[in-house]
């Protein structure tokens, strides 16, 4: 049986602003996230469409996540046009 392996969320990028969605992320970090101080630094952006209002810094989710999974290999991905997604493995 293959074991499951952890994977940081895809950053999201809105007019230079790289974030992750908290509804985007696994139901166990999002949990953990919001049990930690962390959901104080909740972001709202306003998009053309829409106002999201669960964004959080993807340095910040970053930070956390290397602490909250200490086994991961941090990989930076390179900037994408905006409206596209890097999953980071």
């Amino acid at each position: 049986m293959a074991e499951s392996q952890e994977m940081k969320a895809a950053v999201e990028i809105y007019k230079g602003i790289e974030f992750v969605r908290l509804s985007s992320l696994p139901d166990a970090e999002r949990i953990s996230i919001n049990n930690s101080t962390l959901h104080r630094k909740l972001i709202k952006i306003a998009t053309t469409d829409e106002l999201l209002v669960d964004c959080l810094l993807y340095n910040l989710y970053i930070d956390w996540y290397e602490q909250n999974h200490p086994a991961s290999i941090s990989i930076r991905g390179e900037r994408l046009p905006e409206k596209q997604s890097l999953v980071l493995r």
